[in-house]
């Protein structure tokens, strides 16, 4: 028998090209073509996958928001959209859209809410505080790497046997044709032949410690430069002692006088609130052209390919995006051992890992990947091409998320929760007027 139609509304906080979202459109997709009805509900309007949402037919509703009220307005906002729609399934990503979804999916009678926590840390106490104390409301919480289930689960955020584990997907497609682009992108980017390209695709923010990176591009120059103070990076977790960046300090002099006598650059794709003090933090190290911000970028798969590593210096993660987009344009990867970035790169096989705040650590990694032979380089990327096409293709993360979902059976279709159910549209009480919206239709994509 033909399994019945779902009704699944999708809530986000915005939809921007990052990480997270980029993985709930990517749900999205799997939904509409396993014949699911989707719908959208956006706490503020979206920047981005117009095209793709006109495609898969989904509506998108974004809240009709009062301030300074912006709490109970969003929640009252999101239920009266969702008593409309009256799906047989919530799913949100990222944390406010996780408690708006607990909180007006209860109130407005969804049988199915299930939130997904997209980092293994989102915040704080306060926050890992209301996620425990609405954890209730959820009937189950997803998460995208086993390290961040692992760290959820010793705070408390969520108890094990209400906590299931999908890792994210990485379409394989783009990337098979990429390489045919390398010489035209390196070319249009102004690479000298022969220099080495380090690429980082990433929002500009505290999570991604840029600052790290910089210092280790420093010491692979062999520049002597202290790193500049920053404005404070709040919000974060503590560091372990001892590490460089928890005082913000150059390079060791080990670290400086190695150096790197191959000509090398390193690319940075997203934007973000700390590029101004980033820039300014390359200029003062005296990185100049060794440094390149590229704002955010629609070629993620070209710059993969024009490039000869990836590095990643966060502080914390979820599976990140960008490292198996990397293993998918088989290359190798110098990564922090942070989230389930470990679940990805085989280390000394298919990467390196390095502590994270570390710019020592992350020059030594870098400079390794550098003078390894270029036949053995390939090998790295090759591994990580390998397991990402055999772990962690779309197919299986959306194999994944439907097992979940085949757990809870959808509405007969005569049920009093069917009955009286609004289409999906995106013109509906609680959201704004379509022809009131006014925004991007398009944007480029950022990695998480």
């Amino acid at each position: 028998m033909t399994p019945q139609p779902r009704r699944v509304v999708l809530v986000t906080n915005g939809l921007t090209q990052a990480g997270a979202e980029t993985q709930l459109m990517r749900l999205a997709a799997v939904l509409r073509h396993h014949g699911d009805e989707v719908g959208l509900l956006s706490i503020l309007p979206t920047e981005a996958f117009t095209d793709e949402l006109a495609a898969l037919d989904i509506p998108v509703a974004h809240l009709r928001v009062r301030s300074p009220m912006r709490g109970p307005s969003a929640i009252q906002a999101a239920t009266q959209v969702l008593r409309s729609w009256r799906p047989d399934i919530v799913i949100s990503f990222v944390y406010q859209a996780n408690v708006l979804g607990r909180l007006a999916g209860r109130l407005a009678g969804v049988p199915v809410v299930i939130s997904s926590v997209r980092n293994e840390w989102f915040g704080g106490r306060s926050r890992e505080l209301v996620m425990r104390g609405t954890d209730r409301l959820s009937t189950i919480t997803t998460t995208n790497s086993h390290v961040a289930a692992e760290r959820l689960i010793e705070r408390r955020v969520v108890p094990r046997h209400r906590l299931v584990v999908i890792p994210n997907g990485v379409d394989l497609a783009p990337f098979q044709h990429a390489g045919a682009a390398r010489a035209a992108t390196r070319a249009e980017l102004g690479i000298a032949e022969g220099q080495f390209v380090w690429l980082a695709a990433g929002r500009l923010e505290a999570q991604k410690d840029y600052p790290t990176l910089l210092a280790a591009l420093a010491a692979l120059a062999g520049l002597p430069a202290a790193l500049p103070a920053l404005p404070a990076l709040p919000g974060l977790p503590a560091l372990s002692a001892g590490s460089a960046l928890s005082a913000l300090s150059a390079p060791s002099a080990g670290a400086r006088s190695a150096g790197s006598g191959l000509d090398h650059c390193l690319l940075i794709a997203g934007k973000g609130r700390l590029r101004h003090e980033l820039e300014a933090a390359a200029a003062e190290l005296g990185l100049g052209p060794r440094v390149r911000f590229l704002g955010v970028r629609s070629d993620i798969p070209e710059l993969i390919a024009a490039s000869d590593a990836v590095v990643l210096s966060s502080r914390f993660e979820g599976l990140p995006n960008v490292v198996m987009e990397a293993m998918a344009g088989a290359r190798p990867v110098v990564a922090t051992r942070v989230g389930g970035a470990p679940e990805l790169v085989e280390d000394g096989v298919s990467g390196i890992l390095v502590h994270p705040g570390d710019p020592d650590a992350l020059a030594s990694a870098m400079q390794q990947v550098m003078a390894a032979p270029e036949l053995q380089r390939h090998a790295m990327g090759g591994r990580g091409q390998s397991i990402v096409s055999e772990r962690f293709g779309l197919a299986a993360m959306g194999e994944s998320w439907l097992r979940l979902l085949e757990r809870f059976p959808s509405q007969p279709s005569d049920s009093a929760h069917d009955r009286g159910r609004s289409p999906l549209t995106a013109n509906v009480a609680g959201a704004v007027p379509v022809d009131a919206i006014e925004g991007p239709q398009s944007a480029p994509r950022q990695l998480g």
